[in-house]
């Protein structure tokens, strides 16, 4: 590599550093200002609290590398929003720099930008780095065992970086047990790749292909643990989340829905993303058959086999558990995973297409990548998390009683507050009582009721579409802040 190559190399590191920063410094804000979820507050509240070990349909919730992370953030940091955030904000580091290291491999700096760009540019993946649950983690993981496939695909004779891979994917199954298709998937992948090196040493070794493959598989091991408590999570009733309409309709293009994250013209362009990504899987498998057919093919052409073979893997193994298991296809937040590995097989198609005809695919790309980053701009917000959006003002509402109810002689004694949720109550139950916990909000009582008789409370905390319900019971009331995100209202009642 000479000084001009040096120098170009070192001005996209930074490049990549500085976008990486931004990025960064965006995930941290949004983790310290967001309100608390209901899944986040629950997971708190039972699984690091309590330390609830039991099996029922909220199980599921507790994603055990982050409940163990966050009880350990708590002890020392204290409670508050970025505390029990912070183990994904940190896992959030992994999955920009070994995004930057996989895409440096690239000899076209164009594409080593954009495809950075693209994959970490995603509203719906961001989310879950600013939120305490176990997904952030396990995508941070996920791209360690991505570029590390990477390495052991490239480095054709070190079997390390197999099972260095496979151990981040076996860590990463403990931040979300939906991984566990790519966990095997990938170890599988890497015992075959493994068995046809051996086959072309000379001379050959059994007890090498042993050792080689014990070591490799030792991480599956877990599956004692895992295979265990998956078990016992479906018989409860855990693993209900999800859809029965096919891999297409409940996974792709759920996962489509939400990255675009509800920005209209984004929505608009839904069946046309979904014809992009048809195409993508399409011409992946053309360019690998190409290719394979070659003498001597590329490390980039098995790499791309690599990732198209996981992700083929992957849906079969989703589809099997639907047979055997009865769990329904990965839908929206649980199939999240599914991102990277397609961002990273269509990267490594451009790559082999723009070897080919420059000028074109190279202009394609960059027109994909300007939707992409037209949808995060378009998305950037510090207010709510696209699952959760109607959970966007509990922070607010909680935090304007605090402020406003004091005794008028300006001490600081709070007075007895209800707020009344008359309407799926359960959304905003753990959120509130985690902001009690918090802030030491004994004051504050909840009330959960439909009766509209006998009412005595304070405030509603209500839905516009409810606010008849008042009205039709002569309920006279004051409305104090309204809240255009969740459309929630904050409603005083008027003492007589």
């Amino acid at each position: 590599m000479n000084l001009k190559e040096t120098d170009s190399k070192r001005n996209i590191n930074r490049l990549l550093f500085a976008i990486g920063l931004l990025l960064f410094i965006y995930v941290v804000v949004r983790a310290c200002i967001l309100s608390i979820t209901i899944d986040e507050a629950y997971s708190y509240l039972f699984f690091v609290q309590k330390g609830a070990n039991h099996f029922d349909l909220a199980s599921a919730n507790n994603h055990l590398l982050n409940s163990f992370l966050v009880k350990y953030c708590v002890r020392i940091f204290g409670l508050s929003e970025l505390s029990i955030r912070l183990p994904n904000v940190l896992a959030h580091i992994l999955f920009l720099v070994y995004s930057a290291k996989l895409f440096n491999k690239f000899s076209s700096k164009t594409l080593t930008i954009f495809a950075f760009l693209i994959i970490n540019l995603n509203p719906f993946v961001l989310d879950f780095f600013s939120l305490s649950r176990g997904y952030g983690l396990s995508l941070g993981l996920m791209m360690g065992s991505i570029y590390f496939g990477y390495r052991f695909i490239h480095q054709k004779r070190n079997y390390t970086f197999a099972l260095i891979s496979v151990l981040f994917g076996c860590v990463a199954l403990f931040a979300n047990f939906t991984l566990l298709i790519y966990f095997l998937s990938t170890t599988s992948i890497y015992l075959f790749i493994n068995f046809l090196r051996w086959r072309d040493d000379k001379p050959k070794s059994i007890l090498s292909l042993l050792t080689q493959t014990l070591i490799i598989a030792s991480p599956l091991i877990s599956m004692i643990f895992i295979g265990q408590r998956i078990t016992n999570m479906n018989n409860a009733g855990a693993l209900w989340w999800g859809g029965d309409s096919g891999f297409w309709q409940d996974t792709v293009f759920s996962l489509i829905t939400l990255m675009t994250y509800g920005n209209p013209f984004m929505h608009f362009l839904r069946n046309g993303i979904q014809i992009g990504v048809a195409l993508v899987l399409i011409t992946s498998v053309v360019m690998i058959f190409i290719h394979l057919r070659k003498n001597k093919p590329s490390w980039k052409s098995f790499y791309l086999l690599f990732i198209a073979t996981i992700i083929l893997l992957c849906f079969l193994a989703n589809f099997a558990q639907g047979l055997i298991l009865g769990i329904v296809y990965l839908t929206e937040r649980t199939a999240i995973f599914y991102y990277p590995l397609f961002i990273i097989l269509m990267v490594f198609l451009f790559d082999l297409l723009i070897q080919r005809k420059k000028k074109l695919f190279t202009g394609i790309f960059i027109g994909f990548s300007m939707v992409f980053i037209l949808n995060f701009i378009l998305s950037i917000n510090f207010h709510y998390v696209i699952q959760w959006k109607q959970q966007a003002d509990v922070k607010d509402m909680l935090t304007y009683l605090a402020e406003n109810n004091t005794d008028p002689i300006g001490e600081k004694t709070p007075k007895q507050v209800s707020v009344m949720l008359p309407r799926i109550p359960w959304i905003f139950d753990h959120d509130i009582r985690f902001y009690k916990l918090m802030n030491h909000w004994d004051w504050i009582k909840v009330q959960w009721t439909e009766d509209y008789e006998n009412l005595e409370t304070d405030y509603f905390f209500i839905e516009k579409i409810e606010m008849h319900n008042l009205k039709e019971h002569s309920i006279d009331y004051k409305i104090i802040k309204e809240y255009p995100t969740s459309e929630m209202l904050l409603v005083e009642v008027k003492k007589p």
